[in-house]
C-alpha cells in the first residue's frame, strides 16, 4: 500500500530547520517535529498505549455496528419487493465492492499523512491535507459517476443480469453513481478525522446516517406519504441522501475553531503534491482489496460444485467471519492512528509498542470469540439454516476457522498499523502471497482429495500465513523509516 521510500540511517541527524521547510515545500520526506514547537500532551503519543487504543477503538466498533444495522434496514426493505429486487442488489454490492476499493485506498493514504503531520505538531499541514483528501473524494466522485452512468448496465450483463434483475439493478447503480461524490468524501473526511485522533466524530457521523437511511428507505421505496414508489432505485437514493447528511455534519465539524481537524480557507489551495503523497500510499491499499476481491472470486468458483448445502455453509460462515473481523478493523484503525502520530512525533518505539498493544487485544478478543464459535458451532448455523447438510459443513468450516482467529488477529491488526505508517505496500504482499499463493492453490488442491473439508482447511491455512508473515515484518521495522 505504499510507493514509500526509507529513510537513510542519518537522516535523523539533518538539519531540524532543513527539514521543515522541505516539509513546507511539500517534499516527501519524513516529518519530524521541531524541538522548539511546544505540542499539547496527548494521550496518543503519552501515557497508557492500552488505554490509547481502547479509547480510539470503541467509537470505531459502535460505527462497525452502525455500518451493518444500515446494510441490513436497505436488505429488509429491499427483500419486501421479492427476490429479483434482492438479488439485484447483491449484484450491485458487487460492483458497489470493486469501486469501494478506490475509496480505502484514499481513507488509507489521508490516515497516514493527517496522523504523521499531527503528530509532528503541525496541525496547519494537516488541515492542507484534509483539504486535498476533500478535492480527491469529490474528484472519485465525479469519475464514478462519468463512467458508471453509461456503463451500469452493460458491467451487469456482463455479471449475468437479465430482464427485471437488469433493470432493477441498472436504475440501483445509475443512482448510486450520481450520488458517488458523497461517499468519498465522506470516507475521506472520516478517515482525517481518524488519523487526528477523532473517531468520536465519525461514529456520530455514521449514526445520524443510519438514523437518516432508517427514515427514508420505506418512504422512497414502497412510496409511502407524498414520495414516489422507487422500489430499488428508492433504497440507493435513501443511501445518497444519508450519506450527504453526514457529509454536512463532518463538514460542519470541520468549519468548528475548536476541533482538531479544521478546514480554513488558507489552506485551501489545491496542491497535486500532497495529493499524490496521499495517493501513493492509498494505492497498493486499492490493490490489497482486489486482491481480497479476486481471491474470492477463485474461492466461490472451488465450492459451487460442491452442490448448495456446501454452497449454503460457506455463506454463512463467510458471514460470520465478517462478524468477527469487524471488531479487529476498529482496533486496526486505532492502530494506524497511534502508529503514524507517533512516528510523526519522533517516537518510534511507542509507534511499535502501539502495533503489538493492539495485535494483543484483538487476539486475546479472538480466544474468546473463537472458544465460542469452536463449542457452539452447529447451533450458530442452524440459526441460519437447519438443514443437516447445511449445519455438518457450516460448523466444521466455524470449527476449522476458529482456530486461527489468533492468527487473523496479528494480520488484521499488524497491516494497519504499517498502513498508518505510510507503509501499504508490504502489507499488500503478504495479502497476495497469503491468498493467491496459498489459499486459492490450497482450496484447489485439497478439495480434490478431501472435499469440503480441503477448502476450509485453506482458510486456515492462509490466515496462519499471513499473520506470521505481517508479525515478522512488523518486527523487522522498517515501516518506521518510511517517508510519507
Amino acid at each position: 500500500m505504499a510507493g514509500v521510500e526509507e529513510l537513510q540511517n542519518g537522516g535523523a541527524d539533518d538539519d531540524v530547520d532543513a527539514c521543515a521547510e522541505a516539509a513546507e515545500l511539500h517534499e516527501p520526506m519524513e516529518i519530524l517535529p521541531s524541538p522548539s514547537e511546544k505540542k499539547a500532551p496527548s494521550f496518543i503519543v503519552e501515557g497508557s498505549i492500552l488505554k490509547a487504543v481502547l479509547k480510539l477503538a470503541w467509537p470505531m466498533w459502535i460505527a462497525v455496528v452502525l455500518q451493518d444495522a444500515y446494510n441490513l434496514v436497505d436488505l429488509f426493505w429491499v427483500g419486501k419487493l421479492g427476490k429479483e429486487p434482492v438479488a439485484a442488489v447483491a449484484l450491485c454490492g458487487i460492483l458497489m465492492g470493486m469501486v469501494f476499493t478506490v475509496a480505502i485506498g484514499l481513507a488509507t493514504g489521508v490516515v497516514a499523512l493527517v496522523a504523521r503531520f499531527m503528530g509532528a505538531g503541525r496541525p496547519e499541514r494537516a488541515w492542507a491535507a484534509t483539504w486535498q483528501a476533500l478535492y480527491m473524494g469529490i474528484g472519485a466522485g465525479l469519475l464514478t459517476t462519468v463512467i458508471g452512468l453509461p456503463l451500469a448496465r452493460p458491467a451487469l450483463a456482463i455479471l449475468g443480469a437479465r430482464g427485471d434483475i437488469l433493470a432493477l439493478g441498472a436504475s440501483y447503480l445509475q443512482v448510486m453513481a450520481v450520488g458517488a461524490g458523497t461517499i468519498f468524501v465522506v470516507f475521506s473526511m472520516n478517515s482525517a478525522f481518524r488519523g487526528a485522533g477523532d473517531t468520536v466524530t465519525p461514529m456520530i457521523a455514521m449514526g445520524i446516517g443510519t438514523i437518516v437511511n432508517l427514515i427514508l428507505d420505506p418512504f422512497l421505496i414502497f412510496g409511502w406519504w407524498i414520495f414516489p414508489a422507487l422500489e430499488v432505485a428508492g433504497s440507493a437514493l435513501a443511501t445518497v441522501c444519508a450519506q450527504t447528511t453526514s457529509l454536512l455534519f463532518l463538514i460542519g465539524m470541520l468549519a468548528l475553531r475548536d476541533k482538531v481537524l479544521r478546514l480554513r480557507l488558507r489552506e485551501a489551495r489545491p496542491d497535486p503534491t500532497l495529493m499524490w503523497r496521499i495517493a501513493r500510499v492509498g494505492i497498493f491499499g486499492s490493490m490489497q482489496m482486489w486482491v481480497r476481491n479476486v481471491s474470492s472470486l477463485f474461492v466461490i468458483s472451488i465450492v459451487t460444485p460442491f452442490g448448495p448445502s456446501v454452497l449454503a455453509a460457506f455463506g454463512i460462515c463467510v458471514r460470520l467471519l465478517m462478524v468477527f473481523l469487524l471488531p479487529g478493523f476498529g482496533v486496526g484503525n486505532a492502530a494506524a492512528t497511534l502508529v503514524g502520530q507517533n512516528l510523526g512525533a519522533g517516537k518510534p518505539e511507542r509507534g511499535a509498542r502501539s502495533g503489538w498493544t493492539g495485535s494483543g487485544v484483538y487476539a486475546a478478543f479472538s480466544l474468546v470469540f473463537g472458544g465460542v464459535f469452536f463449542l457452539l458451532a452447529p447451533d450458530i448455523v442452524a440459526v441460519f439454516n437447519d438443514s443437516p447438510a447445511v449445519v455438518m459443513h457450516g460448523s466444521l468450516f466455524l470449527r476449522i476457522l476458529s482456530v486461527s482467529f489468533p492468527f487473523t488477529a496479528l494480520g488484521v491488526v499488524l497491516g494497519r498499523a504499517m498502513a498508518g505508517a505510510g507503509d501499504t505496500l508490504a502489507p499488500m504482499r503478504i495479502t497476495a502471497l497469503a491468498l493467491l499463493l496459498v489459499q486459492v492453490p490450497a482450496a484447489f488442491g485439497l478439495s480434490r482429495f478431501f472435499g469440503p473439508l480441503g477448502i476450509w482447511l485453506s482458510f486456515s491455512m492462509a490466515n496462519v500465513v499471513n499473520g506470521i508473515l505481517m508479525a515478522v515484518w512488523f518486527h523487522q521495522g522498517r515501516w518506521a523509516k518510511k517517508r510519507v
